[in-house]
């Protein structure tokens, strides 16, 4: 049974796929690991600010509306 095992296709096929989910996995963990690595606090409050402005968009927030901008010393 051993050299049935070594030339079954579906054996071959099996271990190709767990070797091909390996490498994604892997590539991606890389990927992941770079970007958290290499990203700003500023990189990711601005990403943050996009996402919400374009969730807002979406939900039918008028995009050609004037923005009032706040700073910590104006009154309220």
């Amino acid at each position: 049974m051993g050299w049935r095992a070594v030339l079954d296709p579906e054996t071959w096929i099996r271990a190709l796929r767990v070797a091909a989910i390996v490498v994604v996995s892997m590539a991606l963990l890389a990927c992941i690991v770079a970007l958290v690595r290499d990203t700003t606090g500023h990189d990711w409050y601005a990403a943050g600010k996009l996402t919400l402005t374009e969730v807002l968009i979406g939900a039918g927030f008028d995009d050609h509306e004037p923005v009032a901008y706040r700073r910590s010393r104006d009154p309220e």
